[in-house]
């Protein structure tokens, strides 16, 4: 098939490192989809599509860096009270900053729930301060303050931050049988279980 057409090329002009957490890079939006599958465009044409990279590696230094995982960092777990829970008002409320495997972490949370999940959920996250690029598992829980068994979400991350707008059901969470909620306190509590260690070489 011969076609006539323009490529379409796209790069950001940053250079990107690839290692054992960070396997790929590329675009959440690289073309609008209606101009893709228009043919007067060339991009999509009988039904058929041609899609190239070209990449540059820069030559290495000599120096390196040694990737390990360290396993339940030593103070990676952080309880959070949160009183008089069903007069919070605001959006977002945030802990205070805690330390764990050498970096600041901080939990995150809506009261009444993000995206499509307003006023049905509880949405917790837990953020990494700073604009670093670590892994981490961890596992977000609201506690079960009559002795049962706590709500828990496991995170498995390139942190950011990550959590979950449906992190349990508002419904759920006032349910007083539950433990959840007691005397109008609610505990939430961060574990962070492994969390990436990288060492430059010198």
């Amino acid at each position: 098939m011969n076609v006539s057409m323009f490529d379409s090329i796209y790069a950001d002009g940053e250079t990107k490192r690839y290692h054992v957490v960070k396997t790929e890079h590329g675009f959440n939006k690289l073309l609008p989809l209606p101009t893709f599958k228009d043919s007067r465009n060339g991009y999509l044409v009988q039904d058929c599509c041609a899609f190239g990279a070209e990449v540059y590696v820069i030559e290495s230094t000599g120096l390196g860096q040694e990737f390990s995982l360290v396993k339940d960092p030593r103070n990676g777990s952080y309880s959070w009270m949160i009183h008089r829970f069903s007069t919070l008002r605001n959006r977002y409320y945030y802990s205070n900053v805690f330390n764990a495997a050498g970096y600041k972490w901080q939990l995150m949370l809506n009261p009444k729930g993000d995206s499509g999940e307003t006023n049905r959920s509880l949405s917790l996250y837990l953020k990494l301060d700073g604009d670093q690029s670590v892994y981490a598992e961890a596992n977000l829980s609201v506690k079960d303050q009559l002795g049962g068994v706590d709500h828990m979400y496991k995170v498995c991350k390139l942190f950011g931050a990550w959590g979950t707008p449906r992190f349990m059901l508002l419904s759920d969470l006032r349910d007083a049988s539950k433990g959840y909620l007691v005397n109008d306190i609610l505990v939430v509590e961060a574990k962070l279980t492994q969390v990436s260690s990288v060492k430059d070489f010198s």
